[in-house]
């Protein structure tokens, strides 16, 4: 069943009542939310994992009828309210991250409906629940409900809990160089955006968007491709090109790039392309770029060192983005600061399963308004 999600309004909490976290499958009775009695009021169970803040995810299962603090229901889901409302025939079915006591949100389990009231009266407007005979399923997380029964003192639900057949993770975003160089108003000025795949090896390729948020008037921005396919545990990368208006004022800008699995919209990741501006007189910085080694197994770390200068004096405190290129196109990158000899240095350590072949390292130095950049190159056997 597909889902919409809607955030909760205030006063809506998981306080005062019994959960039972399951952590079988079984069939579970509930009470309603706000009754007095003992009996478990709602059901805890697990979603994910964050694998970058080990934060837990939470499904909440509750039965909600016309008493205490729910007494309002009766009226909204009455023949001059919201016709078709569900509220009480049903279970509802929140979506917590233990990292956000704010981030409680309704799932929309009757995405199909329509909703004459849309924003004129409260959350209830588009029947959320889920109905006797009818189920929903995560298979990411191996959680599968279905609603045996209800009447207005219980609710009946039962649970089936599976081995996930997809454990999917955040991808990783790189945006690269950023800060970009420093630009007169008017450039156009091209990052190359790198996202890997971190879904388990048991998971199907899954495609990526690519977005950023609304840009400024005047600013364009675009990606080659603003889709990209990729197999569990793999990366590739594409460009993202940004120019502002020849009239813009001001030093720097900064537009995250958003990337979200598409095939589950919670697994996302964001990173940023800071475009710079500047004079285009005394804009460049010399930039002098190497690494310790020319050859490299394995395993080992590659030691990027950049240096720059101008006029022949070092520059200190310049903001250097070194980026290393795999002989597969794929990039990842790592930012540091000049020292008091205009010296920055990198270090990437590579993996046993990089590819073999020419890797580039380049270092793309930033000290408002001059910058500048350097490429080398390196082997990897």
């Amino acid at each position: 069943m597909a889902i919409s999600v809607r955030r909760v309004q205030p006063g809506e909490t998981l306080t005062n009542a019994r959960i039972t976290t399951v952590t079988a499958s079984a069939t579970y009775q509930l009470a309603p939310y706000e009754s007095t009695d003992n009996n478990p009021k709602a059901l805890k169970l697990l979603k994910r994992t964050d694998p970058t803040t080990g934060a837990r995810e939470w499904y909440y299962v509750e039965f909600r009828q016309a008493i205490g603090f729910d007494s309002y229901l009766a009226a909204i889901s009455g023949p001059y309210q919201l016709l078709g409302s569900n509220i009480l025939n049903g279970v509802e079915v929140r979506w917590v991250s233990e990292s956000n006591v704010d981030s409680s949100r309704l799932l929309d389990l009757t995405p199909g409906s329509v909703d004459p009231y849309s924003g004129v009266v409260d959350l209830y407007t588009n029947d959320p629940t889920l109905t006797v005979g009818n189920s929903f399923s995560d298979p990411d997380a191996g959680v599968t409900l279905t609603v045996a029964s209800v009447d207005g003192s219980a609710a009946v639900v039962s649970v089936t809990l599976t081995t996930p057949t997809c454990a999917r993770a955040n991808p990783t975003v790189a945006v690269s160089p950023s800060p970009g160089p420093v630009v007169p108003a008017g450039t156009a000025v091209t990052y190359t955006v790198s996202v890997t795949n971190n879904d388990g090896a048991s998971c199907a390729a899954s495609s990526f968007s690519l977005q950023t948020m609304v840009l400024l008037t005047g600013w364009t921005a675009a990606f080659a491709a603003p889709t990209l396919t990729l197999s569990p545990g793999t990366s590739t990368s594409t460009t993202f090109t940004v120019t502002s208006p020849a009239s813009v004022t001001g030093t720097s800008y900064t537009f995250p790039v958003v990337v979200t699995n598409s095939a589950n919209g919670s697994y996302q990741a964001t990173s940023s392309a800071v475009y710079v501006i500047g004079s285009a007189l005394g804009s460049t910085l010399n930039v002098a770029v190497s690494t310790d080694k020319p050859t490299y197994t394995g395993g080992q770390t590659v030691s990027v060192t950049a240096r720059a200068s101008s006029g022949g004096s070092p520059v200190s405190n310049a903001s250097v983005t070194f980026t290393m290129t795999k002989s597969n196109g794929t990039a990842v990158s790592q930012s540091a600061t000049t020292d008091s000899k205009g010296s920055a240095v990198g270090k990437f350590r590579l993996k046993r399963q990089d590819p073999p072949g020419g890797y580039k390292a380049r270092a793309d130095a930033v000290k408002t308004p001059s910058s500048g950049s350097a490429t080398t190159s390196f082997t990897v056997q």
